[in-house]
């Protein structure tokens, strides 16, 4: 008697646990299916379906350290739309998703970097802390010392530390010769600083010629950024030209349409 219950306790042991594999097979398959459609909707500027998706996906796999990057970019996206009266709620969600990012994968760079960007930009109630950021891209420098360089600039543009930020970007420029993104962010410090206003220039033309067809959207920053420059230079013409450009490759871009109109006929 005591043999045939031992040998039916082993079955549905068995047995329970090969349908558990396949509960968690469904589950992670699940899971990867929301993860692409949180994607997708953030691509879309869908932030509210984009974090419904993503807590799916980390509801159904919590171990997947992308799914929680991700969830935490979708909550930062949302922070921007929600009412005065969400925004505590959503705000205290994203840095345990990108701490959790962090635990998952501590060699993501993206989730370093992200983490990096949450402690300079939240408030210390929320868990913002200069400290916390500057101790990250020391170990985001290990794992990545070109976002490393872009962590430590963003620093310093929230310092207003100018000659910081076109020194950084300047030497991923010499570096990164081949890489786009340094140029415009050098061009966008100086039209923020009004500093190295000529090399700024330089620097936008230069990531223009760099964009493909369907960066169109880039493309209209890039002739924004140009005519903030040019109003720097005192150069109206020139400004209301590249705030033309800009809004001829996108009509609705509020910040060309606001400048555009600042400047008259």
């Amino acid at each position: 008697m005591r043999i045939v219950v031992t040998r039916g306790v082993h079955i549905a042991c068995m047995l329970f646990s090969a349908f558990g594999s396949r509960l968690s097979a469904q589950d992670t398959a699940a899971a990867r299916v929301a993860y692409q459609q949180g994607r997708a909707a953030l691509r879309e500027r869908k932030n509210e379906d984009a974090v419904k998706a993503l807590e799916r996906a980390v509801e159904l796999d919590p171990g997947k350290s992308a799914y929680h990057l991700w969830l935490g970019s979708a909550y930062t996206r949302l922070l921007n739309e929600v009412s005065f009266l969400r925004k505590p709620i959503i705000g205290r969600k994203i840095g345990p998703q990108f701490d959790k990012a962090v635990e998952l994968d501590s060699s993501s760079a993206e989730a370093a970097e992200a983490r990096v960007e949450f402690y300079i930009e939240a408030p210390g109630i929320a868990g913002g802390s200069r400290d916390k950021a500057n101790a990250e891209v020391i170990r985001l420098k290990k794992l990545s010392p070109y976002r490393a360089a872009f962590a430590r600039a963003k620093i310093a543009e929230k310092d207003k530390d100018w000659a910081t930020v076109e020194s950084e970007f300047g030497a991923l420029m010499q570096a990164h010769p081949d890489s786009a993104t340094p140029y415009y962010y050098f061009g966008r410090a100086a039209s923020l600083s009004g500093l190295e206003l000529a090399r700024g220039e330089s620097a936008l033309r230069r990531f223009i010629t760099m964009l493909t067809a369907s960066d169109s959207l880039s493309r209209a920053v890039a002739h924004y950024r140009l005519g903030t420059i040019r109003e720097r230079q005192r150069d109206t013409n020139g400004a209301r030209a590249a705030y033309d450009s800009a809004l001829a490759i996108n009509p609705r871009y509020e910040d060309a349409i606001a400048a555009r109109k600042k400047l008259g006929k």
